[in-house]
């Protein structure tokens, strides 16, 4: 996800308080979208103000270990940011990544 604040707002990630990030829009947010899903290439806003983020999964980011480049677990990504710099306003952009963890012990070595 990839959000701008209102008026000098940094999102902030604490449900407790019921602050959300970039997950959910907000007052406090003037825009909130989601780039990237690996589960659900659907639910992305692929564009904005008519220019394509083109994000995608990489493996580049991993290629200084060679065994995690290997592995479905190396999930890096990259997106154009031009789009969030080439509209009227000017904002300070924030990222904010989710990730599923899960144990697979399927191909994995042990430390």
């Amino acid at each position: 996800y990839i959000c701008a604040g209102r008026s000098g707002h940094v999102p902030k990630f604490d449900p407790s308080n019921k602050q959300f990030g970039c997950l959910m829009d907000s007052p406090a947010l003037h825009f909130t979208m989601k780039l990237i899903d690996k589960d659900d290439g659907t639910s992305v806003q692929k564009a904005f103000y008519n220019q394509l983020f083109n994000a995608t999964f990489t493996q580049l980011g991993c290629a200084s270990n060679k065994e995690a480049a290997n592995t479905k677990n190396c999930d890096a990504f990259i997106f154009d940011i031009t789009p969030l710099f080439n509209q009227p306003l000017s904002k300070i952009w924030y990222v904010h990544c989710t990730y599923s963890i899960s144990v697979d012990r399927s191909g994995r070595s042990k430390r």
